[in-house]
């Protein structure tokens, strides 16, 4: 009984230190494109309305292994404001951490092609032992003051904060996601971010990005991924972090719904007593009110294939005398964008696909364009 008890009572001392802090630093490595989780910032980012489904179990196997679920909904509200709100559930053997917040980002343009975002979340933070989830409960001493529950359920206040700079395919992410709890000296732990997109040739761009996690009292973590994404529909991605584990993702896109798997393999010490890691996210994306179906925003630099999918979906659309004068402002916009289009003629056969391309958006163009003269 004295070791049960000596087990729980480290236990509970590692996680009173963490304190909020548990929620949760690896959760934080977004591995599957879920940067809203750890940054505010990220609610002003992309048009419509935006939700994400996460959830993830680490370490199987280990008697307190971790499993966390995350559901989160934001939207621009104006061009410079956007609001969201997160639920995560994290719970870790006989403890559990529930939290409720709300996210406002502001959109401020710098220049052009750069913004930066400001974003700020605040809400409640509830923690929870539950007695019965300890191995061999019903062996302890019920009336153990060890075992008070009142002692470890709390309700807090909590804050973050977080910064977003993004300038043509460069964003740069720094946040503070637990700031300020009640009672709580101020939290060091802070994430970054950098992520660049690259354009190689017509159908796949790169991502490579790198993640820093400041952790109080544990060691600090970096990550270094490699994204590849084929026609903005099917994306693979590997990654390393200093604890020497590594990582592997795969997701597809397909209309506006995505969904991604990860597994991170422990490393050589873990490995003895736990499988690994396993997250899945699912994500939705809803255009904005108002908007044709293919009004959501292409970058500056779109591809042709960008440009044919966006007037593939338009020339679809049956054109009305309430949709139609959004559809002429929509083919003006991807008229304008094919004028700024990157074409690749370094050789005699992409010279070629770009030729095939070119004649494939003329014809598209063309039946948009009779579709409106044909409208009633």
């Amino acid at each position: 009984m004295n070791k049960i008890k000596l087990y729980l009572s480290v236990f509970i001392l590692g996680f009173t230190m963490a304190d909020a802090q548990v929620l949760s630093y690896d959760f934080y490595t977004f591995r599957l494109n879920n940067m809203f989780n750890v940054n505010p910032a990220y609610a002003g980012k992309g048009d419509g309305l935006n939700a994400v489904l996460s959830a993830q179990s680490q370490n199987k196997g280990v008697a307190f292994a971790n499993k966390n679920l995350m559901l989160g909904v934001y939207s621009k509200v104006s061009k410079k404001q956007a609001l969201g709100g997160r639920l995560i559930s994290d719970t870790r053997g006989a403890f559990q951490i529930l939290k409720a917040d709300v996210s406002y980002a502001y959109i401020a343009k710098i220049l052009d092609e750069s913004s930066l975002t400001f974003g700020l979340s605040a809400g409640i933070l509830n923690n929870n032992m539950l007695v019965n989830r300890i191995e061999n409960y019903e062996s302890l001493d019920q009336t153990d003051p060890t075992l008070n529950r009142s002692y470890y359920n709390t309700t807090q206040f909590s804050a973050g904060a977080g910064l977003l700079y993004n300038y043509k395919n460069l964003d740069v992410s720094v946040s503070l996601p637990h700031m300020l709890t009640t009672n709580e000296p101020l939290n060091g732990y802070l994430h970054g971010a950098v992520f660049y997109t690259i354009k190689a040739g017509n159908d796949f761009k790169v991502t490579p990005w790198l993640c820093y996690q400041n952790i109080p009292v544990t060691k600090s973590v970096t990550s270094l991924n490699l994204k590849t994404m084929y026609k903005d529909v099917i994306w693979v991605q590997a990654g390393y972090q200093t604890n020497r584990s590594v990582s592997a993702m795969l997701g597809v896109k397909i209309e506006n719904l995505s969904l991604g798997y990860g597994f991170r393999f422990n490393n050589k010490d873990f490995r003895t007593v736990s499988s690994g890691s396993h997250e899945v996210t699912l994500a939705l994306k809803l255009p904005q009110r108002g908007k044709t179906l293919g009004s959501s925003p292409i970058s500056d630099n779109a591809s042709l294939n960008e440009i044919i999918a966006r007037l593939d979906k338009l020339s679809k659309e049956a054109v009305t005398a309430k949709n139609k004068e959004n559809i002429k402002a929509e083919l003006e916009k991807i008229k304008l964008l094919l004028q700024k289009a990157e074409v690749d003629n370094s050789s005699p056969e992409k010279a070629q696909e770009v030729s095939k391309q070119l004649l494939l958006i003329d014809e598209k163009l063309k039946m948009i364009e009779k579709n409106l003269l044909n409208e009633n």
